[in-house]
């Protein structure tokens, strides 16, 4: 039986490639986690201050989703042609300060403007970036292992960021709440590109 161990890899290339899981993990668990999972605990908050309606407000979910859909075989291109941590770099800054930009919002569409830059940033840094970091690294054997363990920081982060942003909403608002994390995604992203 093949093995990534005695087929494809050196031990030290081994040990990198699960590296590289641990880092998708933590992309997964806090940049991705913050831009893609949290929003909904701000809906409440979002539309009883700026007195949007539950419905039009909602829409970021779908419009965003759109944008990602559309912007989707464009990335996919890029990553066949671009560096793969200049492209886990920009699509890091782009999701985390655009859902920083979240706290200057104060009309609907300002709010999906920035949804769909949100979430273009955040297939790069997941739905299509982590798959393409795991093939470069494993071969078939083990890649359906490595991806679940890559994409198993969604969960856990979500699990930790969920209650953190109840506690920051209640605490500090929405539009300090979306500048934090956006921060906080920044930070954590950015280092995590370059663990290897």
């Amino acid at each position: 039986m093949n093995t990534l161990l005695n087929n494809k890899f050196s031990i030290k290339n081994f040990s990198n490639a699960w590296v590289i899981v641990l880092g998708c993990m933590l992309i997964q668990a806090v940049p991705f986690s913050i831009v893609a999972s949290i929003q909904p605990q701000f809906i409440s908050y979002v539309v009883e201050g700026e007195g949007f309606s539950l419905a039009s407000f909602s829409l970021i979910f779908t419009i965003g989703t759109i944008a990602s859909a559309i912007a989707s075989p464009f990335i996919g291109v890029l990553f066949s042609k671009v560096n793969i941590k200049i492209l886990y770099l920009l699509g890091c800054i782009i999701s985390s300060i655009a859902f920083a930009t979240f706290s200057i919002c104060t009309e609907l569409w300002q709010f999906y403007t920035v949804s769909c830059i949100v979430q273009i940033g955040a297939t790069i840094i997941s739905a299509i970036g982590i798959p393409v970091l795991i093939s470069a690294w494993f071969d078939e054997e083990s890649k359906g292992k490595a991806l679940g363990f890559a994409f198993a920081g969604g969960s856990i982060g979500s699990i930790f960021l969920q209650p953190l942003a109840v506690r920051l909403l209640s605490t500090q608002g929405y539009s300090r709440s979306y500048l934090i994390f956006g921060i906080v995604a920044l930070i954590v992203g950015i280092p995590v590109m370059y663990i290897r």
